[in-house]
């Protein structure tokens, strides 16, 4: 009489382990990097809705706000501004909860014109050329940064 022993052996059940842990860690890595991308793409929108703010606020005032600064709990920095001239419906904060002093957002001005910054997380070439446009020379930041638009 044969004895017959159905089931796995030890060396099929460590394959099939090695092969669903490297399939995990492809997963991973490429949903960290859609996530990069998703605040990347937050960061432009929440740059064009600031403009677009700033913009209506110099059609209001005759001016752009007269501070360097974004961010700040104090009411004289730009985001705190254009939030209590009903412009913003809130200050928009980068989305991975950066500060200014971290390099999140950052806005100059200088007379009749503004500069907006931004650090992405994943910048690409057309992002890195829009620097060549944008005078970073208003505003040393410190940082890296890398998308910026400017009137």
């Amino acid at each position: 009489m044969k004895n017959l022993k159905k089931g796995f052996t030890l060396i099929e059940l460590l394959v099939v382990i090695a092969v669903i842990g490297i399939l995990a860690g492809v997963i991973l890595a490429s949903l960290n990097s859609a996530r990069g991308k998703a605040r990347d793409a937050r960061r432009k929108s929440d740059i064009r809705q600031i403009v677009t703010a700033l913009e209506m606020y110099y059609s209001n005032t005759g001016a752009y706000p007269a501070t360097t600064n974004w961010f700040s709990g104090q009411p004289s920095y730009a985001g705190d501004i254009l939030v209590a001239a009903n412009l913003l419906p809130q200050k928009p904060i980068d989305p991975s909860g950066l500060e200014q002093s971290s390099g999140a957002y950052m806005y100059a001005v200088s007379g009749e014109k503004y500069t907006l910054w931004a650090k992405l997380e994943n910048p690409s070439a057309a992002d890195s050329a829009t620097l060549n446009t944008c005078a970073l020379s208003t505003y040393d930041t410190g940082y890296t940064i890398n998308y910026c638009v400017s009137n």
